[in-house]
């Protein structure tokens, strides 16, 4: 059997399809570069589908999975400022759901926020929520939706679906961890890229943008774990297929024109390649220099930076051309992915 998972956001100013983000032992988190969406428009609503569809092509119906009520929450603030809330399922325990794991929750979302602003300088300017979803024991298939209502206002929605007989939840390789240390990274990075970075945003064709968006999302995602739980950065990788994202040609020509509005989108079996590709760019340059560096000079700008702005600091930067920066890319993405080599010490 194999899954087939959707997830959908809608925004008052903005409809988006979610094409790439991972799937991690039934956490799913909505990708930061779905598409462009407007730094004022409020999303509305957020959609979670994950099918398994059989060997016979048939699908399994989805059970369709409560919200939890707002009031069984977990939450942190910084003075009057909501900074994340944790929903979870009534009527259900989870083993060790204690003080001293709420504490400890408390500490991974600090740790990944502050994970984010050091990388980039960039405050979110909305807080995360987290469902964590208990059930006694995860369907096949599955749907939820969660309606915003009009007094909240999220930087993104992430999920986790967990058993009650989880027996470590907080195990470094636990689903509620992959939230904690992949999902929040990711949907925070996405936020302040769209909301707050001195960028276009690919409202048109010349914005261009989109490698850098997905490129850093996917490199906080990645980052934070390294730093901090490696085995969960080694289940994240192959999500990218980062040995793979740059051998096809029409990848490597289209990665720095990506956008929304091209007038001949890839197939999608080259498009899912596109992440990672963007992923590998972004690591590359940061070898060189740091994620916050190229904040700042972005910050120094008088106008917002396009994907050719964009390009040509990092050619500039890594004193490469074009070709060299995609070449020296596909073959860190040859090591990353060899169980050989040992993981890379970040910058």
């Amino acid at each position: 059997m194999k899954m087939r998972s959707l997830l959908l956001g809608t925004a008052a100013v903005a409809t988006f399809l979610v094409l790439d983000y991972a799937i991690i032992k039934g956490v799913q988190a909505v990708s930061p570069d779905a598409e462009t969406q407007s730094s004022t428009s409020r999303v509305t609503s957020w959609t979670l589908e994950s099918v398994t569809v059989q060997a016979d092509g048939t699908e399994v119906p989805p059970v369709t999975l409560p919200n939890p009520a707002p009031s069984n929450r977990l939450s942190a603030s910084d003075g009057d400022t909501l900074l994340w809330e944790m929903r979870i399922t009534e009527g259900l325990t989870l083993p060790g759901f204690d003080v001293a794991m709420l504490d400890a929750i408390r500490e991974h979302m600090a740790s990944a926020r502050a994970h984010v602003v050091d990388h980039t300088g960039l405050v979110p300017l909305h807080p995360v929520l987290m469902h964590v979803l208990l059930v006694d024991e995860v369907p096949p298939s599955v749907t939820h939706h969660y309606k915003v209502p009009e007094e909240e206002s999220w930087a993104g929605v992430a999920w986790a679906i967990l058993p009650t007989d989880t027996p470590a939840p907080l195990a470094p390789d636990s689903d509620l961890m992959a939230l904690l240390q992949g999902d929040v990274p990711d949907l925070l990075a996405g936020h302040v890229i769209r909301g707050l970075a001195p960028i276009e945003l690919d409202a048109d064709a010349e914005g261009r943008t989109r490698w850098f968006q997905a490129g850093v999302s996917r490199w906080l995602r990645l980052s934070y774990p390294r730093e901090h739980n490696p085995s969960l950065y080694e289940r994240n990788l192959p999500a990218l297929q980062v040995d793979q994202a740059l051998q096809h040609p029409s990848v490597r020509d289209t990665l720095f024109r990506w956008s929304r509005w091209m007038d001949e989108p890839l197939p999608n079996e080259q498009a899912d390649h596109l992440p990672g590709a963007a992923f590998l760019v972004i690591e590359l340059w940061t070898r060189h220099r740091p994620l916050r560096d190229i904040f700042d000079e972005l910050a120094q700008r008088d106008t917002p930076a396009t994907g050719d702005d964009l390009h040509a600091m990092l050619l500039r930067d890594l004193d490469m051309t074009t070709d060299q920066v995609l070449d020296a890319a596909h073959a860190l993405g040859q090591d990353l992915a060899s169980p050989a080599e040992p993981t890379a010490a970040l910058p």
